[in-house]
């Protein structure tokens, strides 16, 4: 019961998990069913190319991604020791990747 993002439109479709993963054929059980009321469904969105992580506030920056919608982000930093300042904050199951 939801609109899917199929590239250049939005479709009214059933959509369903197995194994985690997306999938348009019925699972031969059906434990859980979620009514997305004719909402519209994205991918994720990444942001390409930035040098604003890590910041003078890189929670809040990762807050406002996740708000926003992207879940992947390319940090253009080439500094020593970037990486394991980032660690924990980022590449999370809460967090961007």
């Amino acid at each position: 019961n939801g609109r899917w993002f199929v590239g250049t439109s939005f479709v009214a479709r059933t959509v369903y998990t197995q194994a985690g993963r997306l999938t348009l054929k019925p699972p031969a059980a059906i434990d859980r069913t979620v009514d997305l009321r004719q909402g519209y469904v994205t991918p994720a969105f990444a942001e390409a190319h930035n040098h604003n992580i890590p910041s003078p506030d890189t929670a809040a920056t990762l807050r406002k991604y996740l708000s926003q919608g992207i879940f992947y982000v390319m940090i253009q930093e080439n500094q020593p020791g970037i990486r394991e300042r980032l660690a924990g904050q980022i590449n999370t199951a809460d967090s961007v990747d």
